[in-house]
């Protein structure tokens, strides 16, 4: 079988929700501070280098604080985070948590 991905080094807050809006992306993030995640926006702060693949599922706002964010699934399973998953804030222009630094999308031919 053959098989295809993209992948995009830089990118923005407006073409990565278009992506999203289609389906989830991997993303690489720094991991070191996940172990401690219990909840909530994560906003930082994000040390300089990723180590760990996570999926890209959607994008929103804390309907408590008014904070933008991304959401990710994580591969450690429904116990850790919320329900697998975690909030990363969404700073538009900003990378945060280096979110725009490495992105693939697999898709079949």
């Amino acid at each position: 079988k053959e098989s295809y991905h993209d992948a995009w080094d830089t990118l923005n807050d407006d073409f990565l929700i278009r992506l999203v809006s289609k389906s989830p992306v991997a993303i690489a993030i720094n991991a070191d501070f996940m172990g401690s995640y219990g909840g909530g926006v994560y906003r930082g702060p994000c040390p300089p280098h990723v180590n760990h693949a996570v999926l890209l599922t959607g994008w929103g706002t804390d309907p408590q604080t008014g904070v933008p964010f991304w959401s990710v699934k994580n591969s450690w399973g429904k116990g850790w985070g919320e329900n697998g998953f975690a909030r990363f804030e969404r700073k538009p222009g900003q990378n945060q948590c280096f979110i725009y630094h490495e992105v693939a999308r697999a898709t079949a031919l």
